[in-house]
């Protein structure tokens, strides 16, 4: 076999994943900092435009946030299938270069919007050319063995719970740094202009107010010129959200520039071609070997319906990848057949020669049919469907959650929310992140070692459906609304991660090789349609459960905020019945590692 069909060569693996890692911790980050900060500028928005200074109705609220988060993925719904076809032909890499780059201007264009519908459009311009996701998910699938893919995707997993903590984090820390009472001036000023470092909050307005009228703040001094607070014209003053938007562009930039200097193309029409086993019956013929070529070597799916949880059995197959058959409607379709079949393909039947009993044969059969069904388009897969639309209904549920967070945390007491700032709704978030990373690392692995996939998915929706309800339980009067908040989103990380995780390793394993883009470009595409829905939904369910009480007659619009999560909670318990259709009577996760066959 010809060196551009192996996998990646040691030296230039850690670089490649590097530059892949890293580029997916950014997306994590620019995709929950707008989260977070969005409801407070829809505030603001809103505020500014009432004459009389009043503030706006929560239901106002709910449904602009809601239409603001969904405008990124409503972008990415239009582009992501066109982008992940168009990846098969042009390549992984400059597909990820190109989102990188419209990461880099799209926030900062958030961050200088004036109004709501420049903050719209900014978001929406951003979505259009960002295909990141699809693309990094093939190219894993097409550089690793199948037991590199499963910990690649808990290290993609590692990398967005590294992002989704820092981009609440700076969201928190740095968004209106010229608020006197919190935030990033909260902390220069401790740190710059007080030998104590521990400046009360009516010395810090004092001082924020002497500086602001004079134009020093933010000019390192106290006694310096004119600085990025200064009223009117300070450049924080007047757009409070864009130093976070600052941080996470830079961030991008950095994925950019490792992307275009070590992220190597895998994309196996790109590389030289090889002469591989073919047909059945050994002809030869010319065609592409994928990098991702699965393994000869395969675990059980540890299902209920064949070996058990924790059973462990190594089968020795004989692949044979992008053989040319004709499957009776005049296309080539590829087929698998193993070792055991000592038989022919006729009227795609496969006959054996050897004598089983009636349980073996019906063993023998289920694993013929899933074979067959390899030789159809991806597109007529059982398996593959069945993944993609779980992999949908997992991304609404938990956008949808992310989305209500903010407009729950952010709302007045009085109307059902718990009325955090920025700066106190970033703690439970970061926490959430922190989570993830770690079991991400340690947690996930374990677990999906002794589960496999699938019951990985289904503990992970059996998680969300009480995480959710647990959310707006922080309103309750016994519940320190701080701690339910943290407990909250370290439960919903580890959900999350079961999940997602899960629901991606599924998805490559089941898609046909020679089709890994176009099926990841549709399954963002899915995930890109929910995610639109998602927000727009989570901020019409906030104003409708609001204007509902209202007309009922309640006195109170207290109790409402149950609803949302509710509906979040129901969705994770539906998706259930999709994966327990899903029927693998093998999965591809190699244990230790293996040498590429050489020709």
């Amino acid at each position: 076999m010809s060196d551009s069909n192996r996998p990646l060569p040691p030296q230039k693996k850690p670089r490649f994943l590097s530059a892949l890692f890293f580029t997916h911790m950014t997306q994590g980050l620019t995709t929950t900092l707008p989260y977070v900060i969005a409801v407070y500028m829809v505030r603001d928005f809103l505020a500014a435009q009432d004459p009389d200074g009043l503030p706006p109705s929560e239901e106002h609220v709910g449904a602009l946030t809601g239409l603001l988060g969904a405008s990124f993925c409503a972008a990415q719904l239009i582009t992501s299938y066109p982008l992940g076809m168009l990846s098969d032909i042009v390549g992984r890499r400059i597909i990820i270069i190109i989102g990188n780059i419209s990461c880099v201007i799209g926030v900062l264009f958030f961050g200088l919007s004036s109004n709501y519908t420049h903050a719209v459009l900014s978001r929406f311009a951003a979505g259009l050319f960002n295909a990141i996701i699809g693309a990094e998910k093939a190219m894993i699938g097409e550089s690793l063995d199948s037991a590199q893919q499963a910990k690649a995707m808990g290290h993609i997993s590692l990398m967005w719970g590294i992002g989704t903590m820092i981009g609440p984090t700076i969201g928190g820390l740095l968004a209106n740094p010229c608020d006197s009472t919190r935030g990033a001036m909260r902390w220069w000023i401790n740190n710059n202009n007080s030998p104590s470092k521990n400046l009360n909050d009516s010395t810090i307005s004092a001082v924020i107010a002497n500086s602001t009228s004079s134009g020093t703040i933010s000019s390192g001094s106290v006694n310096g010129g004119g600085g990025v607070c200064s009223q009117p014209d300070g450049l924080f003053f007047r757009k409070p959200y864009f130093l976070p938007c600052v941080a996470a562009s830079l961030l991008s930039m950095v994925a950019t520039a490792l992307t275009i200097f070590y992220l190597d193309e895998t994309l196996p029409r790109m590389k030289k071609r090889c002469d591989i086993g073919g047909s059945v019956g050994g002809t030869r013929r010319r065609g592409y070997m994928p990098l991702g070529i699965r393994d000869t070597r395969a675990e059980s799916l540890n299902d209920d319906d064949f070996n058990g949880v924790g059973e462990v059995q190594l089968i020795e197959t004989a692949l044979q990848i992008d053989n040319e058959v004709e499957d009776g409607v005049g296309g080539k379709e590829r087929v698998a057949v193993e070792e055991d079949y000592d038989g022919s393909l006729d009227d795609n039947n496969i006959t054996t020669n050897h004598n089983y009993s009636e349980e073996q044969r019906a063993t023998r059969s289920e694993k013929t049919a899933a074979h067959l069904e390899l030789s159809l388009p991806w597109y007529k897969q059982r398996n593959v469907l069945l993944c993609l639309s779980g992999y949908s209904l997992i991304a609404f549920c938990f956008i949808l959650l992310d989305e209500l967070i903010p407009i729950y945390a952010s709302a007045r007491v009085i109307d059902g929310g718990l009325g955090f700032p920025t700066s106190k709704l970033a703690s439970p978030l970061a926490f959430g992140g922190f989570i993830l990373v770690v079991w991400a690392l340690f947690g996930f692995p374990w677990m999906h070692a002794r589960l496999g996939a699938v019951k990985c998915i289904t503990l992970g929706l059996i998680q969300t459906a009480p995480m959710a309800l647990l959310i707006p339980c922080a309103t309750l009067s016994w519940s320190p609304p701080a701690a339910t908040m943290w407990l909250a989103m370290g439960f919903k990380a580890i959900a999350g991660t079961n999940a997602f995780t899960g629901c991606i390793i599924l998805v490559n394993v089941v898609a046909p090789k020679e089709s890994l883009g176009a099926v990841n470009g549709v399954g963002q595409t899915l995930a890109s349609a929910v995610r639109a829905a998602g927000p727009a939904l989570g901020g019409l369910f906030w104003a409708w459960s609001l204007t509902l009480f209202k007309y009922l007659g309640f006195e109170s619009s207290w109790g409402h905020q149950f609803l949302p999560f509710l509906f979040g909670a129901m969705v994770a318990l539906a998706t259930l019945g999709v994966y327990a259709k899903v029927k693998l009577p093998m999965e591809t996760r190699i244990i230790g590692a293996s040498s590429p066959p050489s020709s």
